[in-house]
C-alpha cells in the first residue's frame, strides 16, 4: 500500500484525493512535511487548480451570512459618510 507521500508526488492522483479534501485539508497536508509542501504549494497554480477540486468546508458561506471580509457591507450603505480626503 502506498504512503500518503507518493500519492502526494503524483500530480493525478493528488487531484482525485483533492476531491474528497477541503482547502483547508490541503493546506494541513501541505504542512506535514516539506516534501508535501514542494508538491502542493511551492507553485501558487498547483494550490490554486487543487483548491477549485477541493469540497467546500462552509467557511466561504458563513463568511458571505456574517457580511466579513469580501462580503462586509460597504460603511457608505450602512449609512455612515466616509471622511473627506483631500
Amino acid at each position: 500500500m502506498p504512503n500518503i507521500l507518493a500519492i502526494v508526488s503524483q500530480y493525478e492522483l493528488l487531484g482525485l484525493t483533492a476531491l474528497y479534501l477541503s482547502a483547508i485539508d490541503l493546506l494541513s497536508l501541505a504542512r506535514t512535511c516539506s516534501a508535501s509542501y514542494a508538491h502542493i504549494r511551492k507553485n501558487e497554480a498547483i494550490f490554486e487548480r487543487l483548491k477549485r477540486f477541493a469540497i467546500c468546508d462552509g467557511r466561504g458561506l458563513k463568511a458571505r451570512q456574517e457580511y466579513q471580509g469580501l462580503y462586509a457591507i460597504p460603511q457608505e450603505d450602512l449609512g455612515v459618510r466616509a471622511p473627506n480626503v483631500i
